[in-house]
């Protein structure tokens, strides 16, 4: 079966802007519907709002550990008391917990707890630029049995300027304490993961929090079915679909018959 022409077409269209695609899936082990995974679907399929994830939460243990270096302990002191006054401290007990702080022999530490808090209170929104990544179809769409969410962010919207993509270093990347702000190097730990992950080329939105937010330009344009996806879930989606103001392309993956390949092609309604 020759691939959609559709989908070749539309990925000419969209090559001036960013085409990246978000994996997911709707049903547990025993085919039922998770309620916390359709809420946060309809809100993106329905509402056009990003769910921003708990980084604490995600499959990586290496993934937002920054190696926290102290080169000036004093400057490091005085970037911990302005901290404390901004959290809603007096400045002179933020002076004297600061004071306190730094002299215990555990104050790189207990800087590092406090840096690994902030970032964790933050939300990430993760995608790829792959549709057809076998591994990720098998990992995130529960074995091929979910979806993958197709947005496009126009070369002129707000979100493409915010879209940052992840690298691939060897090591953690290093926050220096006292040089740098915890929003900058936060975002620097958010993008940093192993090389054994290289294969996801993946892009992150980044939030200051985890939930929802808007997303202003409605990017999101459709939704792949992977090729084990239970008729009665596309049947559900295709329903949630017909609901929307600007209904989406609705695709399906399928087996190439020769290669160890993902092919694509229209959604067949009829079965």
């Amino acid at each position: 079966m020759v691939e959609d022409k559709y989908w070749k077409g539309f990925l000419e269209r969209n090559k001036n802007n960013r085409v990246l695609f978000k994996y997911g899936h709707l049903a547990e082990p025993d085919g039922s519907v998770k309620c916390g995974r359709l809420k946060q679907f309809c809100a993106m399929f329905l509402k056009n709002k990003l769910y921003f994830s708990d980084p604490s939460k995600f499959n990586d243990p290496f993934e937002f550990k920054p190696r926290l270096i102290i080169n000036d302990y004093e400057k490091a002191r005085k970037k911990l008391e302005a901290t404390i006054i901004k959290d809603g401290c007096p400045a002179d007990e933020a002076k004297r917990i600061s004071l306190d702080r730094s002299s215990d022999p555990r104050f790189e530490a207990m800087m590092g707890d406090a840096y690994r808090k902030h970032i964790i209170k933050s939300g990430v929104f993760c995608l790829t630029p792959k549709w057809d990544n076998q591994l990720m179809w098998a990992h995130y769409a529960d074995g091929h049995r979910g979806y993958c969410l197709v947005f496009v962010f126009k070369k002129d919207s707000q979100e493409i300027n915010k879209l940052k993509k992840v690298e691939y270093p060897d090591e953690y990347p290093e926050f220096v304490v006292e040089d740098e702000d915890y929003e900058n190097s936060g975002n620097k730990s958010c993008l940093s993961k192993s090389k054994c992950w290289k294969y996801e080329e993946e892009y992150r939105l980044l939030s200051p929090y985890e939930g929802y937010l808007d997303s202003p330009t409605n990017a999101l344009e459709g939704i792949i079915f992977g090729c084990k996806m239970k008729n009665e879930i596309k049947d559900m989606i295709v329903k949630l679909n017909n609901k929307r103001d600007r209904q989406l392309r609705l695709n399906e993956t399928y087996l190439d018959p020769k290669e160890y390949a993902i092919r694509i092609r229209d959604y067949n309604f009829q079965r």
